[in-house]
């Protein structure tokens, strides 16, 4: 009997956290993890026939997908060289979806990501 009604109780407890938790994201856009790939670049180099190494930009880095979709970047907690190396490559990002922003938790070139062609525009 004890037994019972202590599973009962920690059922209703753990039900009551669900509810909670779920009306709390209910309230607010959930922001959802992401794994995108595609070629790391800059809106700059996107729009022109070329691209320069000069016109790199750690602020205004995208990511171009196959899907023909950008995504705006922001580095969260990852070392700068890694978007550096990167830069015209093709890159697999993880990070957390907000709009069409990606908020970068982790960046790993592809292998074999050769540069972006123009003929994919």
């Amino acid at each position: 009997m004890k037994g019972q009604i202590k599973n009962l109780l920690y059922l209703l407890s753990l039900m009551g956290y669900l509810l909670f938790f779920s009306s709390v994201t209910m309230g607010e856009e959930a922001d959802k993890i992401i794994i995108a790939k595609g070629t790391l670049t800059t809106e700059r180099c996107l729009k022109s026939p070329v691209c320069y190494l000069e016109w790199y930009d750690p602020s205004s880095l995208i990511l171009f997908t196959g899907k023909r979709t950008v995504y705006h970047l922001k580095v969260n907690e990852i070392p700068k060289w890694k978007f550096g190396s990167g830069f015209g490559k093709q890159v697999a990002i993880k990070g957390i979806l907000k709009g069409n922003k990606i908020i970068v938790n982790d960046l790993l070139p592809l292998e074999g990501g050769g540069k972006m062609s123009k003929a994919c525009l």
